[in-house]
């Protein structure tokens, strides 16, 4: 695995697990707030049927759910045939839930860093990725990794940590949206420069909807809800994606050309049977995939 970080940060092993604490202080910022933000119909605690991309089984759960499966999909597609091991940084890792959802066959290929980025934590029971490895022990799916370490990184107080080109994907579920819209640009630069040529972001994340909110997949029926972050619109946060040098797939663009903050049946049937290309999962949650370019 190439080197993680930028530079040379605490280091410790517990019960068997590498944890590194990020110590480059900033000048205070939040890129968080303190606001709700109202969903009609439903965010991401509605559950609803679908069957899973990553196995075929049929699920009941929602739509957060939906998008991390729609992440991982995404993932064992790109990585089914590709030679040796896998650099991924889990970008907002919480308890692990990208972890414990990935196959064991897929796992033993992947060198997995979890970086929550909330904080501020220590490193003991209170913080939620030990929290996570420990669910990982209890379902016997922690020796399932190549390797797995864990990153406390105050995305508050903190500088960017990670070295460039030193992921091969980043893989990120419900938390770009808690970035201050000012700063999400500067935060997509920053994903750019630690992917290696080639490497991929995948997102399941929260927008604005489309003011008419009728054009959307019917998953997630309870609301309204709440999310503690900036949100941005669709088709402005794709224009970001481009101008931090990420490449987006055909309907992605189709939505930005059109101005569309919503997707047509059409897009929404051809996205549930190609686990690349960007979706509407309900009103607020969607799957989006950005490419970093060979040259």
């Amino acid at each position: 695995m190439s080197r993680v970080f930028k530079e040379q940060f605490p280091t410790e092993v517990v019960n068997g697990v590498k944890y590194t604490r990020v110590e480059n202080i900033k000048a205070p910022h939040s890129p968080f707030i303190n606001k709700n933000y109202d969903f009609e119909e439903g965010f991401y605690r509605g559950e609803f049927d679908f069957v899973s991309p990553i196995d075929g089984t049929l699920e009941n759960s929602t739509p957060e759910t939906y998008s991390r499966h729609k992440v991982i999909a995404a993932l064992q597609d790109y990585i089914k045939d590709k030679e040796g091991e896998t650099a991924i940084l889990d970008l907002g890792a919480g308890t692990l839930d990208i972890a414990r959802t990935i196959p064991a066959s897929m796992a033993s290929r992947i060198n997995l860093v979890n970086s929550d980025i909330s904080g501020p934590w220590s490193i003991g029971e209170e913080a939620s990725t030990v929290r996570g490895i420990e669910k990982l022990r209890e379902r016997g799916l922690l020796d399932n990794f190549a390797s797995i370490e864990n990153v406390e990184y105050d995305f508050n107080a903190a500088e960017w940590p990670f070295a460039e080109d030193a992921f091969d994907y980043v893989v990120t579920n419900l938390v770009l949206c808690h970035v201050a819209y000012e700063s999400k640009l500067e935060v997509l630069k920053a994903l750019f420069s630690i992917l290696s040529p080639g490497g991929k972001v995948l997102i399941g994340d929260v927008f604005q909807k489309d003011e008419s909110g009728v054009r959307f997949t019917e998953a997630g029926l309870r609301g309204p809800e709440e999310c503690w972050g900036y949100l941005s619109v669709f088709t402005e946060f794709l224009e970001m994606c481009r101008e931090a040098g990420f490449e987006i797939d055909g309907t992605a663009l189709n939505n930005l050309n059109e101005g569309r903050n919503y997707q047509v049946q059409e897009e929404l049937d051809y996205a549930k049977e190609h686990p690349h290309a960007t979706m509407a999962i309900n009103k607020a949650v969607w799957f989006i995939e950005l490419h970093k370019g060979e040259g």
